[in-house]
């Protein structure tokens, strides 16, 4: 008897201890998930950001606003006009005829003037605002303009950061990310609304590529596909290439594509990758290859048409 509670208590010791290991793996599982969404997150506006600094839209359209007067104004304006010119042509047909009594004339005008405030009291309501026209403008790298920076929006988007970053920064410790890591990320943050701030191009560019080049290390603690690692890396080295190509530092753009294709190279190795996805990681690895070779040109436009194919396909 003694010996059968011996061994119910071990099998009950047992199973409270793989019961927790299973709830442990599941718990290590779903905050990975969530980290992993967070960093998708963060790439995005990071990305985002960096491409309206030249105002680079990865879709070959986008929708803009333009104001028109509206047609019921222009009609309005056109029949006061007509109005003016009648009203010259009766008045000199009636100062050849004779005058009526002081009495009657004083009626009259004061109908004519009562008369003329009501007809402008109905056209001032009558008048409608401006027509705002949604129209389709092509984005193509040649016709933009790179200066015409909405630093407006950047400002927005980049204070938004801070309240997205400090729900992330107890995930990030959760997966043992280094406390200076994390830091450091705060720091870079800080930086980079200064920079937007003072709406300093160069430096904004700049200040942006330091913050996304944390995203691989903090994927490097997660346990999901190495690939996704990899391709993190990859874009963190084209966002730094093209971070660069404002000050026309094309030795340390060719370094950072260089680094960026050995990322890349790891992805194309990568046989369960490989398997699902082998025409889209070709395709950017030849793109890729096409970035770097538009470096001997040293012309920014080629460049940034070729980063932008790249990062269609890389998304």
């Amino acid at each position: 008897m003694k010996k059968n509670k011996i061994i119910l208590v071990v099998y009950m010791l047992i199973s409270m201890v793989f019961l927790c290991g299973c709830s442990s793996n599941k718990e290590d599982k779903n905050i990975d998930k969530k980290v992993q969404n967070e960093i998708e997150y963060i790439d995005k506006k990071i990305t985002g950001m960096m491409n309206k600094l030249n105002n680079i839209t990865l879709e070959n359209y986008e929708v803009k606003t333009k104001e028109i007067p509206s047609q019921k104004g222009s009609e309005s304006n056109s029949s006061n006009e007509n109005g003016s010119s009648e009203g010259e042509s009766s008045g000199g047909e009636s100062s050849s005829e004779g005058s009526e009594s002081s009495e009657s004339s004083g009626e009259e005008k004061s109908e004519g003037s009562s008369s003329e405030e009501t007809t402008g009291n109905s056209e001032s309501q009558g008048q409608s605002k401006d027509i705002k026209l949604l129209q389709m403008q092509p984005s193509n790298i040649l016709v933009i303009d790179k200066e015409d920076i909405d630093w407006d929006a950047l400002k927005s988007e980049i204070e938004l950061m801070y309240s997205g970053w400090n729900s992330i920064i107890l995930d990030l410790y959760s997966i043992n990310a280094t406390n200076e890591d994390i830091l450091n990320f705060s720091k870079a943050l800080d930086e980079a609304v200064i920079s937007i701030k003072s709406q300093d191009k160069k430096k904004s560019l700049l200040k942006l590529a330091n913050l996304y080049e944390f995203l691989p290390k903090y994927a490097n603690g997660l346990e999901i596909e190495e690939s996704t690692k990899n391709i993190l890396q990859t874009k963190s080295n084209i966002l730094r290439a093209y971070s660069m190509v404002e000050d026309e530092d094309w030795k340390e753009v060719q370094n950072q594509l260089e680094q960026a294709d050995n990322a890349y190279t790891k992805v194309i190795n990568d046989v369960d990758y490989i398997q699902n996805k082998q025409e889209e990681a070709l395709r950017v690895y030849v793109l890729i290859k096409e970035l770097k070779n538009s470096i001997n040109l040293k012309d920014k436009d080629i460049f940034y048409i070729k980063y932008k194919n790249l990062m269609n396909a890389i998304q």
